[in-house]
């Protein structure tokens, strides 16, 4: 998978300065790919953005979550 750089940052990076990733997702599109080499190891969303795409999968799968993150 080809992410650009503005999109992505390496475990290591993560490790270091994890608040960094919260910074870059919203200037990167709402997510930011967490990369170990070439491969993606998961993604840091806003959560603007998670929320959005848990209501979409709700509304596709007619599916009422009990309750969210932080609840």
């Amino acid at each position: 998978m080809r992410i650009g750089n503005e999109r992505s940052m390496y475990v290591s990076d993560f490790e270091r300065t994890s608040m960094n990733a919260f910074d870059k997702a919203p200037e990167s599109g709402d997510a930011v790919f967490i990369m170990d080499g070439q491969e993606s190891r998961g993604v840091v969303l806003t959560k603007e953005k998670y929320e959005s795409l848990q209501s979409e999968i709700e509304g596709l799968y007619g599916i009422h979550s009990q309750r969210t993150p932080g609840e």
